[in-house]
């Protein structure tokens, strides 16, 4: 799912802003988006299944929950121009195409103050449901 998201935001327009096919990773100072301001990062996915009906012949349904993350950092002093526009355009990952098999496809988006940087976190969950 990494990879359908990643392509979707490489596929768009940001302007002053960039997409990384980067991962997230930490270094000793703290995580890569840190350091490169205005740069998206998309995380790998999670995968969580939780049996949903369980029958005597193995034959029960499981709830697949796939969770990807991306990271923005920017200035907190003052909103880049076109950051509201970003936060729309990367919302709409959640219905790219490759997304279609999954039932509920949502995304939540959160930001917190770091020092005096903002952290806009996407964190976009599919969920489908499969047969043993």
């Amino acid at each position: 799912m990494r990879s359908t998201i990643l392509t979707y935001l490489q596929a768009q327009t940001f302007t002053g802003f960039t997409v990384s096919d980067k991962l997230p990773w930490e270094d000793s100072v703290g995580p890569l988006y840190q350091h490169n301001k205005k740069t998206i990062y998309v995380d790998v996915s999670d995968t969580e299944q939780t049996s949903q009906v369980d029958t005597f012949d193995s034959r029960g349904f499981v709830d697949e929950v796939i969770t990807v993350r991306v990271y923005l950092m920017n200035d907190a002093k003052q909103l880049p121009t076109g950051y509201d526009s970003l936060v729309e355009v990367v919302k709409g990952a959640r219905t790219t195409t490759g997304t279609e098999m999954y039932q509920q496809r949502t995304v939540q988006v959160t930001r917190a103050y770091q020092g005096d940087n903002l952290l806009t976190t996407f964190v976009f969950k599919f969920k489908r449901t499969l047969t043993n």
